[in-house]
């Protein structure tokens, strides 16, 4: 097999030719630019760390917890992702424990490796444009419109998806490069297990390859080198479940449900293509914008036959990312932040090919556009700094996940270390805010109501209520009140005793059911519905 070695990033004859500009930035002033930009990352993440995490945070991190206590995923604990995140967040808490700080730490974790790579790959044409991309994703990383301050699966998957292109962008042609290409596999193989989406930026990566590389029987070689880490991957996950006895749950889980999720796939790009209102855009996804002036730029220029590599892949990992944001049909917001990275080391690249034209004409005109663009989102991020935590989960969910956070705080207090809750409804972070082992492996409710597997999850979770019944139930009404009623509903209606007091027309609060005659009943009696809006104990 053989080897390639990394160049510097790309020799000098095979990026585009020299034309008066700035010195190139010395490894001492990238250092300390990068650990500016940095510290600048860790100041907004240390600001939001008190910041309710939502419902898919509250999932990963009680999912993780109770693997490390010894439950198993999928035939007991059950959600609609790949195992990695959950495994990612048991790391973290072995690390620095259960509690908001985990999510501090992945966040800041993965932005600074994604920082990196960012850099790298800024510097992927040689002229200087490594820092300005750094710069970019800095800023924009902690964008609250694209829920881009707390470590969601995105997160992970940009911090390795950036390095697979950096190792793809330094594979010369004429040189075997197979070390890369395998490692470029690894990365997008592992991210693949974050979410099934990456293989779309994969294949995509592929053809471009494919198209640029010479000659094209090293570069087939290549593509299959990059392809099997994945292949060996899913398989070995496979085997791993299948040795354990949970095949057919996990096979079901991570690909009947999930196709099931997402629907057409050619509706649901074709609904990405064509915004549904150019308010909804500015409103949610501000930032994608000043960084797209750039992002554009690149590709208005001539290149030799490197330099069209490097924008090939460019090119692909763009029109990988649009399929794979709008592959799951739903469109959150934080679907968004994969498109950070490419735009931010495309907009790198773009800023340095203006300064470099503009440097022999004017040398202050040369670097206005860049300065405006990052002025720009500087504009549009800084005044979050001076959000409180609380208000940036307002902004970006409403309500809800301070309610939730608030309601499983109290719980902390009030619940005795042998009593048990269950809630029925879309907020499993309520487990993570009070400190609670769930009862009942399935956390949500929305699985239960629709799906290719609702039967067999609401007869798992009826089994599990007979089995392990908890001490007080939080019904959250959403669902019920629209007039959806299910098994479970009744289920706990037969056998538990609704707290007098505890209805409410507000919906960001449950309904409780407590079970009658023990202590917990009596120590509800008389009901103060006002002191759940309060915080108590649990995970800080």
């Amino acid at each position: 097999m053989s080897t390639a070695t990394i160049p510097d990033p790309l020799p000098r004859d095979a990026a585009e030719p020299e034309v008066p500009g700035p010195r190139r930035a010395g490894p001492g002033l990238r250092i300390a630019a990068l650990l500016a930009l940095g510290l600048y990352i860790v100041a907004f993440r240390v600001h939001t760390r008190s910041e309710p995490p939502e419902c898919d945070h509250g999932t990963y991190a009680v999912i993780g917890h109770e693997l490390l206590r010894g439950r198993s995923l999928y035939s007991d604990l059950w959600d609609i992702k790949p195992p990695t995140i959950y495994a990612t967040y048991a790391a973290a808490e072995v690390l620095v424990g259960y509690g908001k700080v985990e999510l501090l730490a992945l966040g800041i974790f993965a932005a600074l490796v994604t920082l990196i790579g960012v850099e790298r790959a800024g510097e992927a044409l040689g002229r200087g444009g490594g820092l300005w991309a750094a710069a970019f994703w800095a800023v924009a990383c902690n964008d609250p419109d694209l829920q881009a301050n707390q470590p969601n699966s995105e997160v992970f998957i940009n911090a390795l998806m950036v390095w697979a292109f950096v190792a793809l962008t330094r594979i010369s042609s004429g040189t075997g490069g197979s070390t890369l290409a395998i490692a470029a596999g690894v990365l997008l193989a592992v991210a693949s297990t974050y979410k099934q989406v990456v293989v779309f930026v994969a294949f995509t990566l592929a053809l471009a390859h494919l198209a640029t590389m010479r000659p094209k029987r090293t570069a087939v070689t290549q593509v299959v080198l990059m392809a099997l880490p994945g292949l060996l991957l899913w398989v070995g996950m496979g085997a791993y479940f299948a040795a354990t006895g949970r095949y057919d749950i996990y096979w079901r889980t991570n690909f009947l449900f999930s196709t099931r999720y997402s629907g057409n796939l050619l509706d649901n790009v074709a609904t990405a293509l064509i915004p549904s209102g150019v308010d909804a855009l500015l409103a949610t996804k501000a930032i994608l914008i000043p960084l797209s002036l750039l992002a554009i730029v690149p590709f208005l220029s001539r290149w030799k036959e490197q330099a069209l590599r490097a924008h090939a892949l460019m090119a692909a990992w763009l029109a990988g990312t649009l399929v794979a944001v709008a592959a799951p049909g739903r469109f959150w917001p934080h679907y968004y932040q994969l498109w950070l990275p490419p735009l931010a080391v495309a907009a790198g690249w773009g800023t340095a090919a203006v300064v470099r034209g503009l440097w022999s004409r004017d040398r202050l005109l040369a670097w206005v556009p860049g300065l405006f663009v990052l002025a720009n989102c500087l504009w549009i991020e800084l005044p979050h700094s001076q959000v409180a935590p609380d208000q940036w989960s307002f902004r970006k969910y409403g309500n809800g996940f301070i309610a939730s956070e608030r309601f499983g705080r109290t719980l902390a207090g009030l619940l005795k270390p042998n009593e048990t809750v269950y809630q029925w409804g879309p907020h499993p972070e309520v487990y993570f805010a009070s400190g609670s082992s769930p009862p009942v492996g399935v956390l949500w409710d929305d699985p239960l109501y629709e799906g290719p597997m609702q039967d067999e999850l609401s007869a798992r979770t009826l089994a599990d209520l007979e089995a392990h019944p908890p001490d007080l139930i939080a019904v959250y009404t959403t669902k019920r009140n629209a007039g959806q009623h299910h098994p479970v509903l009744d289920w706990i209606e037969d056998r538990y005793r609704q707290v007098p007091g505890s209805h409410s027309a507000d919906e960001e609060l449950p309904e409780l059911y407590v079970r009658p005659d023990g202590p917990l009943e009596a120590r509800l009696k008389p009901f103060d519905r006002n002191a759940f809006r309060d915080s108590g104990g649990g995970p800080r």
